[in-house]
């Protein structure tokens, strides 16, 4: 009887093990059937299974899947950044000076105000080391739908889809009033830069682009004195923004410049009818991409 079970718990362990490996092996060839084998990727995916395996780590987020995850696309896995921050506070304010001569050309500022006293001016203003993102302790499967402003969402019908999601991110002066049925009507975070503000209701999120020091100084301003009304164009003076709602990151700006020109050569090499209509995103959620480039069919959650 002994004999019998010490061959059983043989034959189970061997047939676990048999199980794990050749599902990784399955898995590692699918990742890289249209990528170059890279020893390194090898050794992450196996790190990846075997945590998975015998710690069970704290995912990342409590959905189907995290962006975050590594090992479902090599493409992605070599360009994400897992330690770049989303939003800009006192503790990741620095950047690296070649950096930040890239960011300045953006604009072509000819005479720009010292960037480290700009942000120590920002962060006497708005909170420098609060989360913006709601509730983003709550271990729960957030969804959320970047919204754009093309007139290819038009008759679309999906306000409704839109505005189910938790999170609601729209751009610029995107129009809604009118629009409803085709882009929803519900905003949570509002991307701008000064030239492209729009008064925003009281409980939306300003996530602030900035393309030149200016832009940081105008925030400053535009919550104290109101001295800044130009900058290319005319811009407004102040802004009735909540200051514990409004965030940013420059440093954003050039981090992904690399990912985006490689994206965008991927992308330019696509026939129109390959280009994706939607993505996984970012904050931890699953994401619906309301694209702007093409006529939609459907867009949903992924």
């Amino acid at each position: 009887m002994v004999v019998v079970r010490r061959r059983n718990v043989k034959v189970f362990t061997f047939a676990f093990l048999l199980i794990t490996v050749t599902s990784f092996l399955l898995n590692y060839t699918h990742q890289v059937t249209t990528t170059t084998w890279d020893p390194r990727h090898l050794i992450m995916q196996f790190s990846e299974q075997v945590q998975k395996l015998f710690k069970y780590p704290r995912r990342p987020c409590s959905c189907r899947t995290c962006i975050s995850e590594l090992g479902r696309s090599l493409w992605f896995d070599q360009r994400f950044n897992s330690t770049m921050q989303p939003f800009l506070t006192s503790q990741n304010a620095l950047i690296p000076e070649d950096s930040y001569r890239w960011w300045l050309k953006l604009q072509g500022e000819k005479t720009p105000k010292n960037i480290n006293a700009t942000l120590k001016d920002l962060f006497e203003i708005i909170p420098g080391d609060g989360d913006p993102l709601q509730e983003r302790g709550t271990y729960t499967c957030k969804r959320c739908a970047v919204v754009g402003n093309s007139g290819n969402l038009r008759q679309s019908q999906y306000g409704q889809d839109i505005d189910s999601h938790d999170f609601v991110l729209r751009m610029n002066r995107a129009p809604t009033t009118g629009y409803e049925s085709d882009v929803g009507s519900k905003t949570t975070h509002h991307f701008v830069y000064p030239e492209s503000y729009k008064e925003l209701a009281e409980n939306v999120s300003m996530i602030l682009i900035p393309f030149k020091t200016l832009d940081l100084r105008w925030v400053v301003t535009a919550l104290t004195t109101g001295t800044i009304n130009f900058t290319y164009v005319p811009v407004p003076r102040k802004i009735k923004v909540k200051k514990e709602k409004i965030a940013g990151n420059y440093q954003l700006v050039v981090g992904i410049n690399e990912s985006l020109l490689s994206l965008y050569g991927l992308i330019s090499e696509l026939p129109m009818k390959d280009l994706p209509v939607a993505t996984r995103g970012n904050l931890g959620t699953r994401t619906a991409v309301y694209v702007s480039i093409l006529p939609l069919n459907k867009a949903g959650d992924l």
